[in-house]
């Protein structure tokens, strides 16, 4: 038993004598992006820009260091910037500023890639900025009367209500009725006010008289599609309308003097 664990030790020192010794990595910088450290924020004038923080992980400074920003909301690039850091030092930790512009609600994808001695980095950060939504309020339609007549004036009052997480704009509503393909009456455009988040406000329509038949009245929030919001399928609304024609009615004393005078023919 003896000589075979001294068997083992004469081979594991062989062995660790025998085997190459691994050279050192060579001094180098490594600059990259934070990815948790990326904020995005807005200025005072409305624009919003993005701080990024950049870290030497390497052993060596960096001397030339140039950071490209690419913004894209879906596939589109909206913008493109870029910035230099001048020279980083081993794990020393420096901020760039990337302005962005106005930006509405939507998703957008930042890329950053740093360029720096010949090599390259780079970091993608996805963020969403909250935005405002106005749609119709289904229960909050009301049409007074509640049945009108043929060729007579009546009103619809319709709900609207920011469902949103920011003030809204001022928002052009467009009220048309159809009957069938036709347009009958419209566009009634009104421009709605500004409305906090969970905000209600009832427009008031005055309708001429229609005649009798089936109709569609429809709505659309921002018909023009000028204004960004946080639900844009939302914005078109419809209820359907039908105007009975008006029974004749007559006294039951003249009822009962007509079925004489028939009587008597």
């Amino acid at each position: 038993m003896r000589i075979k664990f001294l068997a083992y030790g004469v081979c594991f020192a062989l062995g660790a004598y025998i085997s190459p010794v691994e050279p050192e990595p060579a001094p180098r910088p490594k600059i990259f992006p934070v990815p948790q450290a990326i904020t995005i924020y807005a200025k005072e004038d409305g624009q919003f820009e993005a701080r990024i923080y950049l870290k030497n992980r390497g052993n060596l400074p960096a001397v030339s260091t140039e950071v490209l920003c690419q913004l894209f909301r879906e596939k589109t690039r909206l913008l493109t910037h870029t910035t230099t850091a001048g020279i980083l030092l081993p794990r020393e930790k420096v901020a760039v500023f990337c302005p962005l512009g106005r930006l509405k609600h939507g998703k957008f994808r930042l890329k950053v890639s740093v360029t720096y001695d010949g090599r390259y980095s780079s970091v993608v950060k996805w963020f969403r900025l909250p935005g405002a939504n106005i749609r119709a309020v289904h229960p909050h339609m009301e049409i007074r009367p509640l049945a009108p007549y043929p060729d007579k004036p009546f009103s619809i009052r319709i709900g609207y209500v920011n469902n949103g997480d920011i003030v809204s704009e001022p928002t052009p509503i467009a009220l048309n009725i159809f009957q069938g393909e036709e347009k009958v009456y419209g566009p009634d455009m009104r421009i709605l006010s500004p409305l906090e988040p969970d905000e209600e406000y009832a427009l008031l329509y005055d309708v001429p008289g229609l005649p009798a038949g089936k109709f569609r009245i429809v709505i659309q929030i921002d018909p023009e599609g000028r204004i960004t919001e946080k639900y844009e399928k939302d914005n078109v609304f419809e209820k359907s309308l039908h105007i009975k024609r008006k029974m004749l009615s007559f006294p039951l004393n003249q009822i009962e003097e007509g079925e004489k005078m028939w009587r008597n023919l």
